[in-house]
């Protein structure tokens, strides 16, 4: 009877510290932006969570992902069509595959947040009626609160996003 109780309480603390173990590698793997979406699922669920952080719960509005062919500019990471009049909105992120070489790493969920932001930061105004300067400094603005969200909510620096090559 003792061996059982002795045993019992083996297993007992044996499957405490495996919960706990499990617990800390979930927190470890929370500390990280969301790099790629493997499915719409995940995206959805992501897009939830940034909707409700950043004040768009009253948006309806749908997350893809898409080939960079498919946007206006082979140069973007990502796209957002909105009526502001409407609360809509239709985001199309490219896939990670044709991010290609840039000094910045793929982040899905940056992207992601970018192209939200797009609907606080000017959804009022026509992004046409902009010079390129006046846009270039919108993006650098949505582009730095992006980043700067991230940094936040996951405990990392600026530096995180910058691609690290070899010596070259």
């Amino acid at each position: 009877m003792l061996e059982n109780k002795a045993v019992n309480n083996i297993i007992s603390n044996t499957t405490e510290v495996f919960k706990e173990v499990s617990e800390e590698v979930l927190e470890e793997e929370k500390r990280l932006p969301i790099m790629e979406f493997f499915n719409q699922e995940e995206m959805d669920i992501c897009l939830k969570e940034w909707k409700h952080t950043l004040g768009l719960d009253d948006w309806h509005i749908r997350v893809c992902v898409t080939y960079a062919s498919h946007l206006d500019s082979l140069e973007y990471t990502g796209q957002n069509e909105w009526s502001f009049l409407h609360k809509c909105s239709a985001i199309s992120l490219i896939d990670k595959e044709e991010y290609g070489s840039r000094m910045l790493k793929y982040c899905a969920e940056e992207i992601l947040i970018h192209e939200l932001l797009h609907l606080i930061i000017g959804a009022e105004s026509s992004w046409e009626d902009m010079n390129p300067y006046e846009r270039a400094h919108e993006h650098q603005k949505i582009e730095n609160l992006a980043r700067s969200f991230l940094c936040a909510k996951y405990g990392i620096s600026l530096d995180f996003f910058w691609e690290v090559k070899g010596n070259e």
